[in-house]
């Protein structure tokens, strides 16, 4: 080898060494930026996986609020509407015993709310019963003839409206079934004033209010000159206490 061909391989050398060393440098630049990069981008994937359960528990907690606020104005709606509402009262009165007249007894209702109630009716009975025997409830939509009745068709009832109507104590003819007046003897006096026989008066009455509400009232009220003590020993008494209820 001459001497040129010798310096040629010298210079060769050296320019690939010089070219090794700076891909080398440039290779570790690379991977800095590349760890630099992935460092980033783990970074941002972490903060969006972050944004996105904390945007997902402010929806979490929004929606419940909204829920809470519609609960609270389903609340205050109902307590208005029971506020304002009708509230139908049904007052059975006092029943009268004369010897030789018809059972009698004078039945009230009235609106003590503060709308009116709408289609409202109602159906009352008056029973003389033996102590032994239970008030014979019934229901709207049953047949007169098996206990008679009286009607209250009071349609629309306004506000502090009241409305009374009498009522006739009647019994199924035991032969035709049709109702026939019971006139009071004084056996039938003196068992009710001995405590050996009741009146009972009851029915119910049914309404809707002006928000739409449908309501449905039954009542009974024992009429005797008895105390409360010496009344249960009436069949009826616990049942016709029962019966008094509203909505």
């Amino acid at each position: 080898m001459t001497n040129f061909e010798r310096k040629i391989a010298i210079i060769g050398i050296g320019l690939a060494t010089i070219t090794a060393a700076l891909f080398y440098v440039q290779l570790n630049e690379m991977t800095k930026q590349t760890q630099i990069f992935a460092s980033q981008t783990e970074s941002a994937v972490a903060s969006a996986t972050q944004g996105e359960r904390d945007t997902r528990t402010q929806l979490r907690i929004a929606q419940q609020q909204a829920t809470a606020a519609q609960d609270s104005v389903k609340a205050i709606q109902r307590q208005m509407r029971q506020d304002q509402r009708a509230w139908i009262k049904p007052t059975p009165g006092s029943v009268d015993f004369d010897i030789g007249k018809e059972l009698t007894a004078p039945f009230t209702w009235a609106n003590i709310g503060k709308t009116p109630g709408i289609e409202v009716y109602g159906e009352v009975a008056l029973d003389y019963l033996d102590k032994s025997e239970s008030p014979q409830f019934f229901r709207e939509g049953t047949h007169v003839r098996e206990h008679p009745r009286t009607g209250i068709p009071a349609g629309s009832f306004f506000p502090t409206e009241t409305a009374t109507i009498p009522l006739i104590y009647v019994r199924p003819h035991p032969i035709t079934s049709k109702a026939e007046k019971v006139i009071m003897t004084e056996k039938m006096n003196k068992d009710f004033w001995n405590g050996d026989s009741y009146v009972a008066i009851h029915g119910f009455i049914r309404y809707k209010d002006v928000f739409g509400g449908r309501h449905y009232v039954t009542f009974c009220k024992i009429g005797t000159p008895v105390t409360l003590p010496q009344m249960f020993p009436f069949k009826g008494t616990i049942s016709c206490m029962a019966h008094n209820r509203t909505d």
